[in-house]
């Protein structure tokens, strides 16, 4: 979270806008369930929706 805080102000957004952002909403991870896994009744599989570590195309650019 450290190092985001010095991408966000060159985009004009406060140091704090990422910690926020995932307090308001969650990773993701949080979202994918939320909208379409378990936690939404319909219960679809991430796929290739998952993290490259899991099977999946997501690979998360490091912020450092």
């Amino acid at each position: 979270a450290a190092a985001a805080g010095r991408h966000g102000p060159a985009a004009g957004l406060d140091p704090r806008w990422a910690a926020r952002v995932l307090a308001a909403v969650g990773t993701y991870a949080d979202v994918y369930e939320r909208a379409l896994g378990p936690g939404s009744g319909l219960d679809v599989p991430r796929g290739l929706n998952e993290l490259w570590t899991g099977g999946g195309l997501h690979y998360p650019v490091p912020l450092y």
